[in-house]
């Protein structure tokens, strides 16, 4: 079994990188046997298990594929956080090289997973695993566009898309987010463009989604600059909350966080920035570049706290203990809509900061009359 990671070359040009792929072949296809199988994993743009692993096995072994070996694409679907739940419930994907290699890969799956879905090829079962991450990419991209335009009428995109999907029986819309992070939705958009350049498809749509979700971190850096500087106050420190990828299922994974990228950014503008996970360790953040504190220290001084995952934990903030920890009227950007803005300016004085629309106790900001905390 092949499961090796495929990920972008980094020489900026974000073409998948096989090296490791290569490399798990050969060193397969040295001890490979007749009658042996062999299954890959990993995820790859179309045509690599015929045109680049079945070429290696063959040269390293001697053997013929279809004929002294079988050879499969059994994608790994899971999530992160619930991977093993998901191996035992998700339906299992096949293609073969042969209907042979088919029937040997199921019979190894058929005690793990309830169900198997065969596969016509190997081809069809790499397209499938690039389906479903290019997918939940494209739909985060639009939700998170709509998002974009709904903060120039400072309008509550997270409301006003549960008042859509309410009752609605049809394509249910996501709520959109800081980003789309993770090892897998950053990078599968790409390598399903590989495909595409073979096509002669030209600015595939899914390429367009990736890059609307990239644009979210410049975004919301820009959100917070603009609010500080429409309340005439300098930002010289924050404390952003949240910096795994995700905050459920839980992960403090790291890899490819817009949350990281967001840092990263305030802190090459000149903000002191202070960075708490609930599950990644001071070491790990600190890996990053960061300066990782606990809670409720970090919020001692903050002109801003960021929420840039929706980890359960930060559903228990006490507002009314952290906010008077920080500077005057400091903002709560609350980028995964984890409160109902009304409770926290109740709490003290603040300016609370959505994706798409801001609310201060005064009633205004951005000389936009929205919601107040005052009746």
């Amino acid at each position: 079994m092949i499961a090796v990671g495929t990920p972008l070359a980094g020489n900026g040009q974000k073409k998948p990188d096989l090296r490791y792929l290569e490399s798990a072949a050969e060193m397969v296809g040295r001890v490979l046997r007749r009658g042996d199988l062999v299954v890959l994993r990993s995820t790859v743009p179309v045509g690599s298990s015929r045109e680049v692993v079945l070429p290696i096995l063959e040269r390293e072994s001697g053997l013929k594929g279809g004929v002294d070996f079988f050879l499969s694409f059994a994608p790994e679907r899971t999530a992160e956080g619930k991977a093993l739940e998901e191996l035992r419930n998700l339906p299992q994907l096949i293609g073969g090289l042969t209907e042979e290699s088919v029937e040997a890969t199921a019979a190894m799956f058929r005690d793990i997973t309830p169900t198997i879905v065969r596969l016509d090829s190997l081809e069809q079962a790499e397209i499938a695993k690039l389906l479903n991450n290019s997918f939940r990419d494209l739909v985060f991209s639009f939700s998170n566009q709509v998002a974009q335009l709904a903060a120039l009428y400072n309008v509550d995109i997270v409301r006003t898309i549960k008042a859509a999907n309410q009752g609605y029986p049809r394509n249910p819309i996501p709520l959109p987010s800081p980003g789309v992070g993770g090892p897998c939705l950053t990078k599968d958009p790409y390598i399903f463009s590989a495909a595409a350049e073979k096509a002669g498809i030209e600015q595939p749509l899914f390429l367009h989604g990736r890059s609307i979700n990239e644009q979210m971190t410049g975004f919301v850096v820009k959100r917070l600059f603009d609010a500080f500087r429409q309340m005439k106050k300098d930002l010289r420190s924050v404390l952003v909350c949240g910096l795994a990828f995700k905050g459920e299922p839980e992960t403090g994974d790291l890899r490819n966080s817009t949350s990281i990228d967001i840092a990263h950014e305030l802190l090459q503008k000149g903000v002191e920035v202070r960075a708490h996970d609930p599950v990644a360790s001071h070491e790990e953040i600190k890996a990053f570049g960061l300066s990782p504190v606990d809670l409720p220290e970090g919020y001692k001084n903050a002109d801003a706290v960021l929420f840039l995952n929706n980890h359960r934990s930060y559903r228990d903030t006490l507002f009314e203990e952290v906010l008077p920890l920080m500077t005057s009227t400091p903002v709560v950007f609350d980028t995964w809509r984890l409160f109902e803005p009304e409770e926290v300016l109740a709490a003290g004085d603040c300016v609370y900061l959505g994706l798409s629309f801001g609310c201060a106790n005064d009633g205004v900001l951005g000389g936009v009359p929205v919601r107040s905390s005052n009746p």
